[in-house]
């Protein structure tokens, strides 16, 4: 059991990691849009925690290191840690996901909202992260939404 959750989560920092990179849209503040956040939800469900903490952190965190974006690696690393925290393996009714996805949001919005108020000393620049950060989550979360079942489905025989 050990090796499969090993594999799967080599598997899950990898993807989250690329999915991150192939497509970014600048924010206009120092970060950029992507899809990474989808499949860092869905793993988040879908593996026992301690390995979600590890895809969620290092497949973003190397997305910033590889995309230039270095004032970010130990925040997102810390904040997607976090996020993937938000989901209770083996307990996940649809109740405990939405919670799951609240809450990742929350700390998506605000781990950046406090992450730019440090790195530029601005209130008026973290608060403008706030949008761009909005729709980062609702984007993960409604993809994460799509793509669970599927991974689900192809996962029972792994």
């Amino acid at each position: 059991m050990k090796l499969k959750y090993m594999t799967l989560t080599a598997l899950a920092t990898s993807m989250i990691f690329v999915t991150t990179i192939m497509l970014q849209i600048p924010n206009g503040i120092g970060g950029y849009i992507h899809l990474g956040d989808g499949l860092l939800l869905v793993f988040s469900i879908l593996l026992p925690s301690r390995y979600a903490f590890f895809a969620a952190s290092i497949g973003s965190a190397l997305a910033d290191l590889a995309s230039g974006y270095s004032l970010y690696i130990l925040p997102t690393f810390i904040i997607k840690g976090w996020m993937s925290l938000c989901f209770y393996h083996h307990q996940n009714s649809t109740k405990r996901i939405m919670l799951g996805y609240l809450s990742s949001c929350i700390l998506l919005i605000g781990g950046y909202f406090i992450t730019d108020f440090i790195l530029y000393q601005s209130f008026s620049i973290a608060a403008l992260s706030i949008l761009p950060n909005l729709l980062q989550g609702g984007c993960g979360c409604i993809l994460s939404f799509l793509l669970y079942p599927i991974l689900m489905k192809s996962l029972r025989s792994f």
